[in-house]
């Protein structure tokens, strides 16, 4: 139980942190995120999938999905 992450603790700081700024691309949004929770939660390795519905005309949705280890 002492290794187990608060998911719910987890998003409220990644969505408050997000909310303070802008991104033009996805890549760079979840290339945030992934640096945020691994600094600030201490882990080893996360994966990450951003979606952009409706971003390209004729494409229901776009995104990315990365994995990054420390």
């Amino acid at each position: 139980v002492e290794d187990a992450l608060n998911y719910k603790l987890v998003v409220k700081f990644i969505l408050a942190q997000v909310q303070k700024t802008r991104f033009s691309l996805v890549e760079s949004l979840a290339e945030f995120i992934a640096r945020l929770a691994l600094e600030e939660f201490n882990l080893r390795q996360i994966t990450v999938r951003v979606s952009k519905p409706g971003a390209i005309r004729g494409a229901q949705n776009v995104g990315v999905q990365i994995t990054r280890k420390r």
